[in-house]
């Protein structure tokens, strides 16, 4: 799981997960944040609460927003017997070596974002859009963001 930083400069940070083994995408979210350990740990349960369980290893980068959610995993697993209980549940390694959501966030600029950032760039080229005005970005927030999360749940259930 990490964020994907493309939309964040329009003021669309995006946070995803996808599962190691099938690749199943485990959320695809458009937050205010994609580094603040609160949004992410919440997407975590949220995720946990939906399938009905918790992984059994969590890869992250080192970033400080996955802190609190590799806590949660390790308390989660404490009381197992594998190889992956308590403290074992959760790694953490640079961004470039987690290459499964790392490689999935091209295709998705392929076929989603990059339609999106056009859109957006066009806006500020045109001087239709101001992204330093917080007032503009609280405008581009309220009419856009739900519409960028439907198309990012129609590609996880894609």
């Amino acid at each position: 799981m990490t964020g994907y930083d493309k939309l964040k400069p329009f003021g669309f940070p995006i946070h995803g997960a996808i599962d190691g083994y099938s690749r199943k995408i485990m959320w695809l979210e458009v937050a205010r944040s994609n580094n603040n350990p609160e949004v992410v740990a919440a997407m975590y349960l949220d995720c946990v609460k939906g399938i009905a369980g918790c992984p059994m290893l969590l890869r992250t980068d080192c970033g400080s927003e996955n802190g609190t959610m590799a806590a949660m995993l390790a308390c989660f697993r404490q009381f197992q017997d594998d190889q992956f209980a308590g403290d074992n549940s959760h790694k953490y390694g640079t961004s470039p070596a987690n290459q499964r959501i790392e490689c999935w966030w091209s295709f998705l600029r392929r076929g989603r974002t990059s339609w999106w950032i056009d859109l957006f760039k066009t806006m500020a080229s045109d001087d239709e859009v101001d992204f330093g005005s917080e007032l503009q970005r609280e405008c581009l927030w309220f009419c856009y963001h739900k519409l960028i999360q439907e198309d990012l749940d129609h590609v996880k259930e894609y």
